[in-house]
């Protein structure tokens, strides 16, 4: 059983826990519930959705049975099209009826396998991370300098997927990417954040000025070339909720 958690189910940590734990199914979840299980955490599966091929490394298109909670269609075309074309086969669980839907499961003897998906996306990301200049490097210092509270933010387009492929998220909430909304609704959404007290920083392809709002630039030679190319390369090209006119 394959379990897909979208921003909808972000504050059910604990019923997702729940379910999990007693059926052994494996967690994936979107771009908007990044951090809903840490990236490190037995339960996660990984974060999907941010490439085409996604949907069919994380098993989407092949488990006995899909349980999707909280997903908000408009942040990735391939995972509604993958849904879509698996209707009578999916259950849809509130977040917050997660705990009361494993009644009925036997009990599992550990957590479920990850999905290809983790794997795939790690081993080309890995070694990104140690990268001097590159989104994946760039994506490292950001989240391991995250204060508590902090929030990164990034557009849908070549700062957003990047974000939202590599960026280690550990907290719920730290990292947003509005995959499927109007162009300013992350500018927009940085500055309400760092009215309300939160320390923002806003992932850019290029320079704005959003006030209260630290604004860090990822140009062209950090989010596209050889990089990216290994992505495409393992998962397809960029979803184009998450990349809005992506390169193939």
């Amino acid at each position: 059983m394959l379990v897909l958690a979208g921003p909808g189910a972000v504050g059910a940590t604990a019923g997702l826990r729940v379910l999990a734990g007693i059926t052994g199914a494996t967690v994936v979840n979107t771009v908007g519930a990044k951090g809903l299980l840490a990236w490190d955490d037995p339960l996660h599966g990984g974060t999907i959705g941010i490439q085409e091929g996604d949907a069919a490394l994380a098993e989407l298109t092949t488990a006995d049975l899909v349980v999707t909670t909280g997903v908000d269609p408009a942040e990735s075309a391939s995972l509604s099209a993958g849904l879509a074309a698996r209707v009578g086969e999916t259950i849809d669980v509130p977040p917050a009826q997660l705990a009361l839907a494993a009644g009925g499961w036997p009990p599992a003897d550990a957590p479920g396998a990850r999905p290809p998906v983790y794997d795939a996306i790690a081993a080309v990301a890995g070694p990104l991370y140690e990268v001097e200049g590159s989104a994946a490097g760039a994506a490292r210092r950001l989240a391991a300098g995250l204060p508590a509270g902090g929030l990164v933010v990034a557009p849908p387009g070549p700062t957003g997927f990047w974000v939202g492929r590599i960026f280690p998220t550990a907290v719920a909430g730290s990292v947003a990417v509005p995959a499927g909304r109007p162009p300013g609704t992350a500018e927009d959404l940085g500055a309400r954040a760092a009215a309300a007290g939160r320390a923002v920083t806003l992932v850019v392809p290029a320079p704005v000025d959003v006030p209260g709002v630290t604004v860090e630039v990822w140009d062209e030679s950090m989010t596209h070339g050889d990089a990216l190319a290994a992505l495409v390369a393992v998962a397809g090209p960029p979803d184009e909720a998450i990349w809005p006119g992506r390169p193939g």
